[in-house]
């Protein structure tokens, strides 16, 4: 994807920014005047819109501090971003970033590990 498609997709993301604050503020002004109404509406429409473990844990504004509040929009925004200018995409070729060999302290670029005929493979489990 060429950098003029990401920054107008980013340009996007930032221009939904302000009619989520004003969403964020008809939430909040909703729930003053009508205290639990977007609860239960969240739990009405709760298939749709969440799982059923997060559904049945949310009784009051309280449990569900975070959907009220900025943090969530730019939370939304942080990774609306961090998936536009991700390195890896697909049916593209593979990064390549530097690595540090634990032997030498040499930085060597990853892929200079893959060997014709034997797959490189990287784990990010745990070994435990």
């Amino acid at each position: 994807m060429s950098e003029v498609v990401k920054a107008a997709q980013a340009g996007m993301v930032y221009a939904t920014v302000p009619f989520q604050f004003i969403i964020l503020f008809a939430m909040k002004l909703s729930n003053l005047i009508a205290p639990g109404f977007i609860i239960g509406l969240m739990n009405k429409k709760g298939d749709d819109m969440m799982p059923a473990y997060i559904r049945d844990n949310l009784k009051t504004v309280d449990d569900a501090k975070f959907l009220f509040s900025s943090d969530r929009i730019w939370q939304m925004v942080k990774t609306k971003l961090q998936n536009i200018y991700k390195d890896a995409d697909k049916g593209a070729a593979a990064p390549n970033p530097k690595v540090v060999v634990l032997d030498s302290g040499e930085e060597v670029d990853l892929l200079s590990f893959a060997k014709v005929g034997r797959p490189l493979v990287l784990n990010f489990g745990s070994c435990t």
